[in-house]
């Protein structure tokens, strides 16, 4: 069981090449999944119909196209892990989402968009910030539930939150101190909301297990098709 990773950063000049590429990488009998980690959209490197027609290969692919998630669970693929582990942990402390406010902080294509489109599939009422929002802290404040991926140390502290709140931190950064934290200021966010992921040992460890859980699932497919 092997994972090919495939790190496009710059634009794909010509398409057909590309996807040859990739067509081969999936037909190594060592290659069980091939996973395409994307800095920017989707639409400007691998269409999301590209990608579907790379995933012909082998039957499986990655799905970073936030248009094709209502597919998943078709046989078409499987959704980002990150995303996807947030809303693990939402299930594995029984919070329903149904009728709750949910405000994603973050609109990449690679978790803020995704995630977002996985809490509207829970029933949650979703507003998405970003850069260009005005005034976020009253924004994030009225939400019940809180994904925070954006990619900013400590972007969010004590003037975004309230008492009640259930704060998903996905960021991943190194302080001043050269210490792992997240994008939300833990020390002086966890004291007001009722639950908020620690960093690290919050989102990356279940990210992580997803992975391998979408691994094994694509290995055996691909037992089952020989």
């Amino acid at each position: 069981m092997k994972i090919l990773v495939k790190n496009n950063k710059e634009r794909v000049k010509n398409q057909e090449v590309e996807m040859k590429k990739v067509q081969k990488l999936l037909r190594r009998s060592l290659a069980t999944g091939l996973a395409l980690v994307m800095t920017v959209s989707s639409m400007t490197i691998v269409p999301g119909s590209w990608q579907v027609h790379a995933a012909e290969a082998s039957g499986q692919i990655g799905i970073s196209n936030a248009d094709e998630l209502k597919k998943i669970g078709k046989d078409l693929g499987y959704p980002p892990c990150t995303p996807q582990a947030c809303m693990e942990i939402l299930d594995h402390y029984g919070i329903d989402c149904t009728g709750k406010k949910a405000v994603v902080v973050g609109r990449s294509l690679v978790v803020g968009k995704p995630a977002a489109m996985m809490l509207i599939k829970k029933n949650a009422t979703v507003t998405v910030c970003h850069t260009r929002t005005v005034d976020m802290p009253s924004v994030v404040k009225e939400a019940d539930i809180v994904i925070v991926a954006a990619g900013r140390a400590g972007v969010v502290d004590d003037s975004y939150v309230r008492a009640g709140q259930v704060i998903i931190d996905v960021g991943i950064n190194v302080n001043a101190e050269g210490k792992l934290c997240g994008d939300v200021a833990y020390d002086k966010v966890e004291p007001i909301v009722d639950a908020i992921t620690p960093v690290p040992g919050g989102v990356g460890s279940v990210t992580t297990s997803v992975l391998i859980g979408h691994v094994v699932d694509a290995a055996e497919k691909a037992a089952a098709r020989r």
